[in-house]
């Protein structure tokens, strides 16, 4: 079964998928991301997701997310809660996707729970890090906030942005945080460009 998956489902769009690449794709390999997508959306069975999931590879466990997340498969929701927690490094993004598509009570308690999780992690070297895999998360309780007017996500911010600070105050070099550094202003409108694309160009009919 592994490598039937990795060659049907993973190669065609795992790179297209990674730090939604897919935003920036144009004519022929716009269209084949979406096609090939369509394609494993449309053929993965049940018992192929659990093992993309159960497989220990971060590609794996992304395309799982990104394709039920795409289909609000929320029968995985417990699969994508513990490895969010557990931090799952590049497939964390669309693992926090895959919970704002359900957006269910459920998906804002776990979302709640991995920024609590990273909150908790007050060691000052770990401020840079700790600010990025906030930034789904954040990101993904904020659109939430949006869809059903809570505020869930305001402390979290609050905290990250002195976690920024504070990392670059520590460079004599640097009177500010970078262009580059996370930006929370952007971290929904970032996820928001990724559910239009969605909801353009894929259809649960």
């Amino acid at each position: 079964m592994s490598l039937t998956i990795q060659e049907r489902y993973i190669n065609p769009i795992y790179l297209g998928v990674l730090n939604s690449n897919f935003l920036g794709l144009k004519h022929q390999k716009l269209s084949k991301f979406i096609a090939d997508t369509t394609s494993v959306l449309e053929s993965v069975r049940d018992k192929e997701l659990i093992y993309m999931y159960q497989g220990g590879d971060w590609r794996w466990s992304m395309v799982a997310s990104w394709i039920c997340g795409i289909g609000c498969f929320t029968q995985y929701i417990d699969r994508i809660g513990t490895l969010l927690c557990d931090h799952n490094g590049y497939a964390d993004q669309f693992h926090c996707f895959a919970l704002a598509r359900f957006g269910n009570e459920e998906a804002i308690a776990i979302l709640n729970n991995y920024l609590s999780q990273r909150q908790a992690d007050t060691h000052p070297a770990n401020n840079y890090w700790t600010s990025w895999r906030y930034f789904h998360g954040f990101g993904a309780l904020k659109w939430l906030d949006k869809q059903h007017g809570t505020d869930y996500s305001s402390p979290y911010r609050v905290d990250l942005e002195k976690r920024v600070k504070a990392h670059y105050a520590e460079n004599p070099l640097m009177s500010s945080p970078p262009p580059y550094a996370p930006n929370f202003e952007d971290a929904s409108a970032q996820l928001q460009r990724v559910i239009d694309f969605v909801d353009k160009h894929f259809s649960l009919n």
